[in-house]
């Protein structure tokens, strides 16, 4: 649909499972997407991860039916798409479709990748520390430099700057707020907040008791 809430139409409709996680390539010609349901039951499948042209034609499944892939991330130039599958993070070639495991976790989960804007970096969330919660890392496209981007737990679904200069994400950091902790399924409320790349400039901007997730920057220029 169009900005201002017009033009709605359906581009691909799941009937067993979900479509989520749509990334428009740089050109805006295709969407890469998520097909399926993640931790699937025995009569459920799993997600992976498909390619369409913007106006629903073409569709291409990128990923083999039962790979649980999904949460697609384009490179700046739509050559690759970055993607999780089962666990680690794989960069796949569109044109051959040679695909490379970017990370290989042993018992943790990497997941939620985004490629820069600039393409120097890929960020992602994993569960890496030794207690097992969620923050957000950084690592090369060719597999360096990787390191740890937050330091708090509850940090995840990280996205970039047009400019790739900061990173825009959701965090459990601030507690629990205006509610009582009931039950073993309550989590605090996330709030948003935007760090630059090199790990300073940490800003929070949401204090509220709504669990805000999932934010993107809107790029004006475009």
């Amino acid at each position: 649909m169009k900005q201002d809430g017009s033009g709605r139409r359906i581009l691909f409709q799941e009937k067993d499972g979900l479509a989520l996680a749509p990334a428009w390539s740089p050109d805006g010609s295709r969407i890469a997407f998520s097909e399926g349901i993640y931790f699937p039951g025995p009569t459920r499948p799993t997600a992976q991860v498909d390619v369409m042209n913007s106006d629903g034609t073409a569709l291409r499944k990128l990923t083999p039916e039962g790979s649980n892939s999904g949460f697609p991330s384009w490179s700046p130039d739509g050559l690759k798409l970055v993607y999780e599958q089962d666990g680690r993070l794989v960069i796949q070639t569109l044109a051959t479709g040679e695909c490379v495991n970017l990370t290989n976790p042993e018992g943790q989960r990497d997941n939620f990748p985004r490629w820069s804007p600039k393409g120097d970096w890929i960020t992602f969330t994993s569960n890496r520390e030794a207690d097992q919660e969620y923050r957000i890392y950084l690592i090369r496209p060719d597999g360096s430099g990787l390191h740890r981007l937050t330091d708090s737990p509850g940090d995840a679904h990280a996205s970039w700057s047009p400019d790739g200069n900061e990173i825009i994400f959701s965090s459990a950091r601030m507690g629990f707020k205006d509610e009582r902790a009931v039950g073993l399924d309550h989590q605090p409320y996330g709030e948003i907040f935007t760090i630059r790349a090199d790990g300073t400039g940490l800003r929070q901007l949401t204090d509220d008791q709504f669990e805000e997730g999932a934010a993107v920057w809107f790029n004006q220029t475009k």
